[in-house]
C-alpha cells in the first residue's frame, strides 16, 4: 500500500542521519516502490543520496541527489545537497549550476539551517558537507 510509504521513507531517513546503511536503503527503496509517483520522491531520493554520502560514495550520491533536485517539490536544501555532491563526485559544472540556485535563493544563516535540518551524526560527514558548502560559497 502506497500508505506505508511515508512511514518507510522515515525509517529509512532515521537512519541514514545514524549512519545505519543497510536499513536506510530498505527503507528508502522500499518507499519509493510503494509510492513512485509520491510527493516527497524529491526527498526520498535525496535521502538515498545522503546514504552515498555518508558512505564516501560520492557518484552514487550525486545521482540521488541530483534525481531529487530535479523532482517537483525540491526545495532549497536538496539544491543545496545536488550542489555539494556533485562538488564531491568531481562534476563542477552541475555543483555550480546548483549551487547559483541556492545562493541566489537562500537567507542569513543558511548553512546554520541546513544542519539544522540534517543534523549529521557523524562529525566527518558534517565537516565533509561545511568545507564543501562554503567552497561552493553556499
Amino acid at each position: 500500500s502506497p500508505n506505508y510509504a511515508f512511514a518507510k521513507y522515515n525509517l529509512g531517513f532515521a537512519s541514514m542521519l545514524c549512519d545505519n546503511s543497510e536499513p536506510c536503503v530498505k527503507n528508502i527503496d522500499s518507499a519509493l516502490l510503494l509510492s513512485p509517483l509520491d510527493p516527497l520522491r524529491y526527498a526520498m531520493l535525496c535521502a538515498r543520496g545522503m546514504d552515498g554520502l555518508a558512505r564516501g560514495d560520492y557518484r552514487t550520491a550525486s545521482q540521488y541527489c541530483t534525481q531529487g533536485a530535479n523532482e517537483p517539490n525540491s526545495h532549497i536544501h536538496i539544491h543545496a545537497l545536488a550542489a555539494v555532491t556533485n562538488h564531491l563526485a568531481g562534476n563542477d559544472v552541475a555543483a555550480k549550476v546548483w549551487a547559483d540556485i541556492v545562493n541566489n535563493a537562500k537567507y542569513q544563516n543558511y548553512r546554520e539551517q541546513f544542519f539544522r535540518s540534517f543534523p549529521f551524526r557523524e562529525a566527518e560527514t558534517y565537516k565533509v558537507v561545511e568545507a564543501a558548502m562554503r567552497k561552493l560559497s553556499i
